[in-house]
C-alpha cells in the first residue's frame, strides 16, 4: 500500500499567509487603548467649603464614578456610596506621611464615611481592597508652589 503525499503549502498561498500575520500582529499589538494609568485621568477639582473637603465616591458595577482629584491640604471627609447590590465594597486610601486608612468591607448598598487629615502635598491612591480594578488617586496640592494666576 502506497501512503498518500503529504503536500506543502504553494509558495503564493504561504506568502499571503506570512504577509497577513505581518500586517495583523502590529495591528492587535494596538488594540486595547487606554490603560487607566494616571497620566490618561481627567482630575475633578474639588475646593474645600468651610475648611473641609467634601469628596463623594461611588462603587457600581465593579468601578468607581470619580477615580481622581485635585484637592488642597488639610481636612478631608470622604463618602463612599457602594451602589452595588450584594457585592461588598471597601474605601482605602493610602499615601504620603503613612497614611493608610479603610472603611469596613460591607455588602452593597451601604452608604460610609471617612475623615482625614491630608496635609502632605503628593499622589494619595485609593482601592476596594478585594477588586483590584476599583482604583483611584488623590492630588494634594503643594501650598507653597507659586501661583501663575496674577491678581488684577
Amino acid at each position: 500500500m502506497t501512503k498518500p503525499a503529504h503536500r506543502l503549502p504553494s509558495r503564493s498561498a504561504l506568502g499571503l499567509f506570512l504577509s497577513s500575520c505581518l500586517v495583523a500582529v502590529p495591528l492587535l499589538a494596538s488594540c486595547g487603548g487606554d490603560d487607566g494609568g494616571p497620566q490618561a485621568r481627567e482630575c475633578k477639582t474639588v475646593a474645600p467649603v468651610e475648611g473641609v473637603t467634601k469628596l463623594t465616591v461611588t462603587g457600581k458595577n465593579l468601578a468607581f464614578d470619580n477615580e481622581c482629584f485635585d484637592i488642597q491640604p488639610g481636612p478631608v471627609e470622604f463618602t463612599f456610596i457602594n451602589a452595588d447590590s450584594g457585592v461588598s465594597h471597601n474605601f482605602h486610601v493610602s499615601g504620603p506621611g503613612g497614611i493608610n486608612a479603610r472603611t469596613d468591607l460591607e455588602r452593597g448598598e451601604t452608604t460610609q464615611t471617612l475623615s482625614l487629615e491630608l496635609v502632605e502635598p503628593g499622589r494619595y491612591d485609593f482601592v476596594c481592597d478585594p477588586h483590584a480594578t476599583m482604583e483611584g488617586q488623590l492630588n494634594v496640592a503643594d501650598p507653597t508652589a507659586t501661583s501663575t494666576t496674577t491678581a488684577g
